[in-house]
């Protein structure tokens, strides 16, 4: 299933064995995010090919609170569950940052 995460049968992971998945939780209504037994079943695949620590970030919208989506879709549940490590991004500092040179739109 998850094939393309492997090169030459060994599962490619950054050396710090950290993993960042951001989940579609735009909101909690139907069908506008992404399924927390599909998020489930990710995490434990990234566990038993050796990944150390899990977040599971995203910045809701339409005037949603992240934390409160979370909790709503089963997201909060399903880190608890996993040991992953939720991360709200609407509640985080905003940071500028460059790609290769190029400026960050202010």
């Amino acid at each position: 299933m998850f094939s393309f995460l492997e090169k030459g049968g060994k599962p490619i992971l950054k050396s710090s064995k950290e993993v960042y998945i951001k989940v579609n939780g735009i909101d909690f209504k139907k069908h506008r995010h992404t399924s927390p037994e599909v998020l489930e079943e990710v995490i434990e695949y990234l566990k038993k090919i050796g990944v150390k620590k899990i977040y599971v970030m995203e910045n809701s919208t339409q005037g949603n609170m992240t934390r409160i989506v979370f909790a709503i879709t089963g997201y909060k549940k399903v880190c608890k569950k996993t040991g992953a490590k939720p991360i709200y991004l609407d509640e985080e500092k905003t940071e500028i940052f460059t790609f290769k040179g190029k400026p960050s739109i202010e």
